[in-house]
């Protein structure tokens, strides 16, 4: 869980900076804007890059489909810093509308009724038996 909220967190940032990029340039303050520029060279030998390690990358089949479930949820043609609920859940809410006989419907609604599901078929399963 934890780490969905740290994802979710890193990807509104990243949309955001992304959108900033995107976006026309901004008036120019009203007052100036102090600035200081500092430079120094270094000159070192560096090797060259060898072959990139992958160990830290979960490839997985179960994290590319929790990678692409929480990617699939967001909604990019909003601004997070406009609405961050609607970037991050505007995706899942499209595809998940509220169903007419819930007063409310999340993502634990969606598990609840799957394991009903898987319970009664193990019932079923147990009194075939």
């Amino acid at each position: 869980m934890q780490f969905l909220i740290l994802a979710a967190t890193f990807i509104g940032l990243f949309a955001a900076e992304r959108h900033k990029t995107r976006a026309p340039p901004s008036q120019p303050a009203p007052y100036p804007i102090p600035t200081a520029t500092v430079s120094a060279t270094r000159t070192s030998t560096v090797a060259a890059p060898g072959p990139t390690s992958t160990s830290s990358i979960c490839l997985t089949p179960a994290c590319v489909q929790l990678s692409a479930s929480i990617l699939g949820s967001l909604d990019t043609s909003v601004d997070p810093c406009e609405d961050f609920y609607r970037f991050s859940s505007g995706g899942w809410v499209k595809q998940n509308p509220l169903p007419k006989d819930k007063a409310r419907w999340g993502t634990f609604n969606e598990l609840a009724q799957a394991n009903e599901v898987r319970l009664l078929r193990c019932s079923a399963a147990l009194r075939s038996v």
